[in-house]
């Protein structure tokens, strides 16, 4: 997913719902705070590398939440 479409699909969420979420990686305390540093770091780097765990915890988060919403 291109993160454009992922920032988008983020801005359709209330995200205050999903804080301190469990992940693999770790755990998301303030939900806005991680989709946001994680986008404006992502955009501000582009094509860098280096800055690709950000895109992958970020996408594993948006995966966890569709798939929370899909249970219920």
């Amino acid at each position: 997913m291109e993160l454009k479409k992922l920032k988008e699909a983020f801005e359709n969420i209330d995200l205050g719902e999903h804080n301190n979420k469990h992940l693999d990686c770790g755990t998301v305390i303030d939900a806005r705070k991680f989709v946001d540093s994680s986008i404006r770091f992502l955009e501000q780097n582009k094509g860098n590398e280096l800055f690709l765990p950000y895109y992958n915890r970020l996408l594993t988060f948006y995966k966890t939440i569709k798939t929370e919403q899909n249970e219920y």
